[in-house]
């Protein structure tokens, strides 16, 4: 099954074995949804989908580094 969504952090790393992020019709990045993408992700434009996702803390969500 393929799920297609922009959100990574909250939806599909729960309903998902393994996560593409493609770029531009172009894939730049596969790995397993419980390998290293949440926590050092590669491709520019993953680590710009992360850091789009809100933070439910107020104080963390304010000094979070993009």
């Amino acid at each position: 099954m393929i799920f297609i969504a922009h959100d990574l952090v909250e939806m599909v790393k729960h309903v998902s074995d393994r996560v593409l992020v493609m770029y531009l019709r172009h894939a730049v990045e596969l790995v397993s949804s419980h390998d290293h993408m949440y926590h050092n992700p590669q491709h520019p434009y993953t680590r710009a989908l992360m850091s789009a996702a809100p933070i439910p803390d107020p104080d963390k969500e304010c000094n979070k580094e993009i």
